[in-house]
Formats: structure tokens, C-alpha cells, sequence
């Protein structure tokens, strides 16, 4: 898999779970799907 398909597949995880983040309705799985996002995006940067 090269870099670019890697960094496709973690810009999709990332949709993906903002769109599970609107769906869920329990404070702390909010809240632990935020970290999860922030963690995901801080990797998309440090690829860049």
C-alpha cells in the first residue's frame, strides 16, 4: 500500500467516525470517539 492509499484510508476513517461522533448519544463514547479523531488527525498531519 503506498503512502497516498494510506493516507486515503485514514482520511476515511476519520469520516467515519465524525459521522459515528453525530449517531451516538452516550457522553462518554462521545467523548472517547473525539480523542480517537483528534489522535487520527494529529497522524494525518505528521505524514504531511
Amino acid at each position: 500500500m503506498t503512502d497516498d492509499e494510506q493516507q486515503r484510508e485514514l482520511e476515511e476513517r476519520v469520516m467515519r467516525y465524525r459521522m459515528m461522533e453525530r449517531e451516538v448519544t452516550d457522553p462518554l463514547a462521545i467523548r472517547l470517539l473525539q480523542d480517537i479523531v483528534a489522535e487520527m488527525e494529529a497522524d494525518l498531519r505528521s505524514d504531511e
